[in-house]
Parts: C-alpha cells; structure tokens; sequence
C-alpha cells in the first residue's frame, strides 16, 4: 500500500468534509421540514456572528453566508479528520463516528454556548438536540466512507 502525501489527504478530506456536509444539511432539513427543529443551528452563528460585526444584510445574504460558513467549517474539518484519522482508534467507522462526537461536543457544549449562541446540547429542546445529533452521526459515517 502506498502513503498518500499530505497535500493530497487533506484536499481528500476537505472534499469528504464538504461532501458530509452536504448529506448532514438533508437531515438538518428534514427535521425542519419535519417541525423537529425551527432554525438551523449554522443559521444562528451565522446570524450572531453577523450582529457581532453590526452586519447589515439581507435574509437571503444572511442564509447564504450560513450555507458557505457551514461547508467551509465542514470541509475544514475534514482535513483536519484526515489528518487525525490514522491516530483514533477503530475501523474506518468507528474513527468517523468519534471524530464527528469529538465535533459535536467541542461545538455545542463548548464554544457555540460559552459564546452565548444557543444553550448547551444537554439543554437543547429535544428536537434541536436530536437533529444535531443525528446531523453529527451521518457527517461523521459519511467522512470515514469518503476521507482517505
């Protein structure tokens, strides 16, 4: 088996994050279409972020940024995931399922609620919660199938 250069794993990886990415936004908007959640979790950094920098912009600029923001953030994971990969324990799988956990947890019991965004995962309504969760779970399996 031959090593693939680092060049080439984290641009590997950049693509499997956006990729991920993707297919954790049709849960995120299946569980919106569902009533399960109002608005989305990247909608509302975005839109705190935006109201830190005293932003204005539209609804469909805000959205926008929201989507881009959500795939740069999701693609930059990636590449770091296949960076971090061949060093976490498990099959291919179980690397993407603890990975996107580590994701989660640093994300939303960490930085996004001690930034005063949105309360802590735990203490989430039980459809925000979930969606997250199940959104976290599908990028991650996604990840480990595409990331080198």
């Amino acid at each position: 088996m031959t090593s693939v250069p680092v060049v080439a794993r984290v641009a590997r990886g950049a693509f499997a994050g956006a990729v991920a990415t993707a297919a954790m936004g049709l849960v995120m908007l299946g569980a919106r279409r569902a009533g399960c959640v109002g608005e989305l979790a990247p909608e509302e950094i975005t839109e705190a972020g935006l109201d830190a920098a005293g932003a204005d912009r539209s609804e469909r600029s805000e959205n926008a940024l929201a989507t881009a923001a959500h795939f740069a953030y999701g693609a930059g994971n990636g590449a770091l995931y296949s960076l971090v990969a061949p060093r976490l324990p498990g099959p291919p799988l179980m690397r993407g399922l603890t990975f996107a956990a580590g994701l989660l947890l640093v994300s939303y019991e960490g930085w996004v609620p001690a930034a005063r965004i949105l309360p802590p995962l735990h203490a989430q309504t039980r459809g925000g919660r979930w969606t997250l969760v199940a959104g976290h779970l599908v990028y991650g399996a996604t990840l480990a199938r595409l990331a080198p």
